[in-house]
């Protein structure tokens, strides 16, 4: 991909712990629309038709050391900044967009990057520039990660100001507020407030090109302040807060309560709650917590406050050894396999892993004893980082090794929970793309090994 200066407008440093294992976080860069403007050569808003791998990168050739594929997004142009005569880019042209991403078999990884989620269908502002500065037009995304990186947009036409770049981007997202399905409302609800940047400049400017066109359509207005209110981080206003005027500086926060100004008092809250539940499957965290916050007698009666046992089911915890018995002195090395079995996708937060390994000892002798191992990912709660959120898409795995010993002789039975009951996030510092986050509970198999000693065998 081609390279830009880096303008560390926000720079975050931490280490996780993880056992024996330890991952130092990468520096980052965001993106924003008044950076991207600055940085594209040509930013096309085109519809990704066609998703094709021209084949593997050895771990060797990638800075991450693991095995990437290299993805060609076959892109239909609906419109570009500038405009046609600059980029001799017209609607209706096709291009392609190589971009990396991780290989179907490869766990997500803790500290690993953030690439392009594409789909057949998606419409994005992509900010290209030439590949290494070719005369002949190739274009490449301006980074191979997407932090912030694509803006959401929607297919049918906006008109956009003659302009800025930036300008150009705000209609757009603007423009999917307006015009977008609800799936297109919650990717511009987060996008406005990814942080760091977390602009409220950005909301307002926003907020006054959606007024523009969605003037009193109190339906679209419904869905825009779910959207958003359901996008955000927690702890997060209440709705009466937004209705008595909210002065913070939480970007979505401001929008929702622009847009529930124009919601009439007289059933507002049946028709935010319906909209609320309806699309549960799309924020089930969102709406959760929307729920318990300013409807805490409705949400008790409600499962989706919850995950449901079918939900949960979706990720199996697996236990395994390479043997079942050992010297006594040496090492048993434990694998915990986090997987996802069903066809939908968890979100996970890494700093609130929890495994905790429960060990049934018994000796030779006889005795035994049964105590629990805390083995916590993460030492900050203080804030939610981007590289700390992980997505276990269909059939993909979190495996995490540990080492167990004894010196005397008996049998150990291992088991693993994994528990993630509450995330106190705190937005303000830093968070990204926290939606439906999933909680719960889920146990492991048993294993049990025997260690023996060589002088008794």
């Amino acid at each position: 991909m081609c390279r830009t200066s880096l303008k560390m407008s926000s720079v975050i440093g931490f280490a996780l712990l993880l056992g024996a294992f330890q991952a130092q976080a990468r520096l980052i860069s965001p993106y924003h629309p008044r950076r991207i403007a600055d940085e594209a050569e040509v930013i096309v808003v085109g519809e990704v038709i066609e998703l094709t791998c021209a084949g593997a990168v050895p771990a060797e050739q990638t800075k991450w050391r693991t095995p990437l594929a290299d993805m060609r997004a076959r892109v239909r142009v609906l419109r570009c900044y500038p405009g046609a005569e600059e980029t001799k880019l017209a609607a209706g042209d096709t291009i392609s967009v190589p971009y990396l991403a991780l290989q179907p078999q490869t766990s997500p990884m803790l500290n690993g990057p953030s690439f392009p989620s594409l789909s057949v269908g998606d419409v994005f502002a992509f900010p290209l520039c030439r590949a290494n500065g070719e005369a002949n037009v190739r274009w490449e995304l301006l980074d191979e990660e997407d932090h912030g990186l694509l803006v959401p947009c929607v297919k049918p036409v906006i008109e956009a100001p003659r302009g800025t770049g930036v300008a150009f981007l705000l209609a757009e997202l603007a423009g999917t507020f307006a015009r977008g399905q609800y799936q297109d409302l919650i990717k511009a609800g987060r996008y406005v407030g990814w942080p760091p940047y977390a602009d409220p400049h950005l909301a307002r400017a926003v907020y006054n090109r959606v007024a523009q066109q969605v003037a009193d359509d109190e339906a679209r207005w419904v869905n825009i302040f779910v959207a958003t209110y359901c996008a955000m981080g927690s702890p997060r206003p209440s709705i009466g807060e937004l209705l008595q005027g909210y002065t913070g500086s939480n970007p979505q926060a401001i929008l929702s309560t622009m847009a529930l100004a124009h919601i009439p008092d007289e059933g507002r809250d049946d028709r935010i709650l319906a909209t609320a539940i309806e699309h549960a499957d799309v924020h089930r965290w969102g709406t959760g917590v929307m729920l318990s916050q300013n409807y805490p007698r409705l949400a008790a009666a409600l499962p989706l406050t919850r995950e449901t046992p079918e939900a949960v089911k979706g990720l199996r915890l697996k236990l395994s050894t390479h043997r079942t018995r050992y010297p006594v002195g040496s090492e048993c090395r434990l694998e915990i396999e986090l997987k996802n079995v069903s066809d939908r996708y968890f979100r996970i937060w890494v700093p609130h892993h929890r495994f905790d390994i429960k060990l049934d000892e018994i000796d030779r002798d006889g005795r035994s004893v049964s105590h629990n191992v805390p083995h916590r990912v993460g030492v900050h709660d203080s804030a939610v980082w981007v590289d700390d959120i992980v997505n276990l898409t269909s059939g993909m795995s979190l495996s995490l090794p540990r080492h167990f010993g004894r010196n005397i002789p008996g049998t150990v039975s291992y088991t693993v929970t994994y528990s993630n009951k509450k995330a106190s996030l705190r937005p303000e510092w830093y968070s990204a793309k926290i939606g439906d986050i999933w909680t719960g509970t889920v146990t492991s198999n048993t294993v049990t090994v025997e260690f023996y000693d060589d002088n008794q065998q």
